[in-house]
């Protein structure tokens, strides 16, 4: 008898990570993926191996208008703007990511509130849930402290992942 053996086409999804600070998106690209590298350069490399036939990349760094955005983001499934639900500042960053990245392409995108669910109670609904920001765009809450919290955000990705696009 006669085995062959399936061959898997290796496919790679990427997907950029901002953050209102280094830390803010350091933290969560760590607490999804097993492997992670962190640049001098201010730039965090995260991979995540779904199955044998997917990798997903998840690449962080700081907003700015001098990268090649044209040639980076046409190869993103996604962009993920990681703010604090408190702070002000960390709400307008977002802001000026997101109006950037929505003039120049069509991405799907997700802005991620971190809250601290002992000082900002929200109602379940909206913690649990989302709220539509656009057609392909969401906003979401987690905890930095619960990994599941940051798990449930990769889901809802993969969702909109195939929803969209």
């Amino acid at each position: 008898m006669v085995e062959f053996a399936a061959k898997v086409e290796q496919r790679t999804g990427e997907i950029f990570v901002f953050g209102s600070t280094p830390d803010l998106r350091d933290r969560f690209i760590s607490s999804i993926c097993p492997q992670v590298r962190r640049t001098d350069m201010g730039f965090t490399f995260g991979q995540l191996r779904i199955n044998e036939g997917l990798d997903l990349f998840l690449y962080g760094l700081e907003f700015s208008h001098d990268y090649a955005w044209e040639l980076m983001a046409r190869k993103m499934v996604a962009f993920l703007a990681l703010i604090r639900w408190q702070e002000r500042e960390s709400i307008r960053y977002a802001g000026r990511v997101l109006e950037f990245v929505c003039d120049q392409f069509d991405p799907l995108f997700l802005i991620c509130a971190e809250v601290d669910e002992e000082s900002t109670p929200l109602h379940p609904h909206i913690k649990d849930g989302e709220i539509n920001v656009s057609t392909a765009g969401r906003l979401l809450f987690y905890s930095p402290n619960r990994a599941d919290s940051q798990k449930r955000i990769m889901r809802r990705l993969f969702e909109l992942l195939i929803q969209v696009r």
